[in-house]
């Protein structure tokens, strides 16, 4: 049996990958692991008129926002690992697009009422 708050990250996961392919984007890679770490998503921007992008989208999910939002819960320490892992999955994949790192937090209860925030380009490799 999967861990109750698994259960709720990977649902969460899955609102937030709906709300990408509602907005254009396609999923590339769901949960890549490596040994450099673990992206939650990894997608192709597919918005007409504009440049196609590839998109590394850490998911952030909390009940409530006591000890702050979903949002800034991404830690500089977690934003290295994707960024090390980014590096991995392109070293293995040929994409000859721009990248971009993508946060998407989630507050709230999952099967209710939630609110979804979405900052692109919320960092850079560095």
């Amino acid at each position: 049996m999967v861990a109750t708050h698994l259960a709720k990250g990977e649902l969460a996961e899955q609102l937030a990958e709906q709300h990408l392919v509602a907005h254009g984007y396609q999923i590339l890679a769901r949960n890549f692991r490596c040994k450099m770490g673990e992206i939650d998503l990894i997608a192709r921007s597919t918005t007409p008129n504009l440049t196609p992008q590839l998109v590394f989208v850490e998911v952030k999910y909390r009940r409530n926002a006591r000890y702050g939002s979903a949002i800034e819960q991404v830690s500089p320490a977690k934003i290295k690992k994707i960024i090390k892992a980014a590096h991995f999955y392109l070293s293995h994949h040929t994409y000859h697009l721009p990248i971009r790192f993508d946060v998407i937090g989630i507050e709230g209860e999952l099967t209710k009422e939630y609110r979804l925030e979405w900052i692109e380009a919320a960092f850079e490799a560095i």
